[in-house]
């Protein structure tokens, strides 16, 4: 069982007001936490419905997990709609987290069903193209064909036309 005081939780708050309050982190030991930890205060600050805490712990504490951890963690909170950092957090699926089949299920998903926190149908188009782009980024061949089978379902005209581009000019060198 993981279990951070009130103290330390306060504390996270804190620093997400303040970023001078990040160096007492550290001596709290907030720091250079495991992937269960990141985890569970995820989940703690999203049941209090306390993004912005959400927020500081995405970009100054999660980030410092090991790649394959943080993989996993961004993977789980793609999906979760109850945060803003959908964004910063599908950049890495297109950059470094390439070697996974379980990453091409989870981007079709969010293709499919986009966060619909978006102010505008464009942003929403924008996050699709990059979850689309994270798709074809994929190394397997089923990054292809779920791409296509997404230009051959959709009813969508825009996210039609982004995946017809990408299967009309897919090279072999891809599958």
């Amino acid at each position: 069982m993981i279990n951070f005081s009130e103290y330390q939780l306060n504390k996270l708050e804190l620093a997400s007001e303040n970023i001078e309050q990040t160096l007492a982190l550290e001596e709290l030991g907030i720091i250079n936490l495991t992937y269960s930890h990141v985890k569970f205060l995820f989940d703690y600050f999203l049941k209090k419905n306390n993004w912005k805490v959400f927020r500081f712990i995405f970009v100054n504490i999660s980030r410092k997990l090991n790649n394959r951890d943080k993989e996993r963690l961004y993977r789980e909170y793609l999906l979760n709609h109850k945060h803003f950092d959908h964004e910063d957090m599908i950049k890495y699926f297109y950059v470094d987290y390439i070697d996974d089949l379980k990453n091409i299920k989870m981007l079709v998903d969010l293709i499919n069903s986009p966060p619909r926190y978006f102010y505008d149908q464009e942003r929403e188009y924008v996050f699709i193209e990059k979850c689309i782009n994270a798709l074809k980024a994929q190394k397997y061949p089923e990054s292809f064909h779920a791409i296509k089978k997404i230009s051959d379902t959709t009813k969508d005209k825009t996210v039609r036309k982004m995946t017809t581009y990408i299967v009309e000019n897919w090279t072999n060198n891809h599958i």
